[in-house]
């Protein structure tokens, strides 16, 4: 069977060729998992800030339309 090196707690260990691979799987997992999460939380906050720095209207629509006269 397949030998393969890999990194583990900063020294070199010789492992068979599927576990090196579902090792290297297993760190991808969590890579993709952990950007996903701070691409999410990004987004969240800049649409958090977005809203609070929204223009609002400082007065209600029909306050400012002109009175109508009644026949």
């Amino acid at each position: 069977m397949a030998k393969e090196v890999i990194t583990v707690e900063g020294e070199d260990v010789i492992v068979r060729s599927d576990t090196a691979k579902a090792f290297r799987a297993v760190r991808w997992m969590v890579l993709s998992l952990a950007a996903f999460i701070l691409i999410m939380l990004v987004l969240i906050f800049a649409g958090l800030i977005d809203l609070n720095t929204e223009n609002t209207p400082s007065t209600v629509p029909a306050e400012n339309a002109p009175e109508r006269s009644v026949p």
